[in-house]
């Protein structure tokens, strides 16, 4: 889409900052119209294996919502998760 990062050294940058907050965020960048959150999934010993994500239609939900009230639960997942695995 038009907000997809298409250039190579933003895109690594990008990549970087993810793998440092240890999630993402993206905006419209593969579907108009819907944005998603999404956290790492580690096995016992901490090798990223998965992920676990929401997807919501941007006229429903914030960014600020799905930061502030989902990724807590996500990230509380994840770790449950790595229990289990």
């Amino acid at each position: 889409t038009r907000y997809s990062c298409i250039n190579n050294e933003d895109f690594l940058k990008l990549l970087e900052e993810i793998k440092e907050q240890d999630w993402c965020y993206s905006s419209e960048e593969h579907e108009l119209g819907v944005h998603a959150l999404a956290v790492p999934i580690y096995n016992p010993k901490g090798k990223v294996i998965a992920a676990l994500n929401i997807v919501s239609p941007t006229m429903r939900t914030t960014k600020e919502y799905l930061i502030q009230q989902i990724l807590p639960l996500l990230q509380e997942t994840a770790r449950e998760l790595r229990n289990v695995i």
